[in-house]
C-alpha cells in the first residue's frame, strides 16, 4: 500500500511538472540584454587598453628623455596624437 501511494504521488509530480505551459522568453530576452551589455563592455576595454599603451608610450618616452614633439593626427589619420623622437618642423 505504501509503495502504491509512493508511486501514485510520483506520478502524479511527474504530470504536474512537464507541462508545455512553462515560458521562458523573458529568461531569454534578459540574456540576449546580458550580451549586448557583455559586447559594450569588451569594446570599452578594448579602446581603454588602447589609450592605456599610448600613455605608458608617452610616459616611458619622457623618462628616458627622447619625447621632443607631440602633435594632433592629422585629418584622416588615426585619432589621437603622434609622437615624435626628433622636433618636427610643421
Amino acid at each position: 500500500m505504501k509503495k502504491l501511494l509512493l508511486l501514485i504521488a510520483g506520478l502524479s509530480m511527474l504530470v504536474v511538472g512537464c507541462n508545455d505551459t512553462y515560458d521562458d522568453s523573458e529568461l531569454v530576452k534578459r540574456m540576449d540584454e546580458f550580451e549586448q551589455r557583455l559586447q559594450k563592455l569588451e569594446q570599452l576595454c578594448n579602446s581603454m587598453n588602447t589609450n592605456l599603451s599610448s600613455i605608458q608610450g608617452i610616459v616611458t618616452s619622457l623618462e628616458k628623455g627622447g619625447l621632443h614633439h607631440l602633435r594632433g593626427a592629422a585629418d584622416g589619420e588615426r585619432r589621437g596624437r603622434r609622437l615624435y623622437d626628433q622636433v618636427c618642423e610643421e
